[in-house]
């Protein structure tokens, strides 16, 4: 009986974990932003940055071009948004 009432127990917490509401976060819109910036901004909000650059993100003239998840989603707290970085200077800025 006591591990009828363990397996009992474990299960409604189970259920009462699965129904706790998670906090969701709207995602900002990232484009033209530094990788710092961008990072400063999602972490405050309690989400997470990965990005894809061919040079290194704190360089001065990389910003954001795109992101993985649309500006104004909701997605829950610490999701990790994906950017891709280019160098603002470059001739060819706006064609990605």
């Amino acid at each position: 009986t006591n591990a009828k009432q363990i397996l009992v127990s474990e299960l409604v917490l189970a259920e009462h974990a699965s129904q706790e509401e998670v906090e969701e976060i709207y995602v900002p819109d990232l484009s033209g932003m530094s990788y710092l910036q961008a990072k400063d901004v999602l972490e405050g909000r309690g989400l997470y940055i990965s990005y894809v650059s061919p040079r290194p993100a704190n360089s001065d003239t990389m910003v954001i071009s795109q992101q993985n998840i649309a500006h104004g989603t909701l997605v829950p707290k610490g999701k990790c948004i994906n950017v891709e970085l280019i160098d603002k200077d470059d001739s060819i800025y706006g064609i990605y």
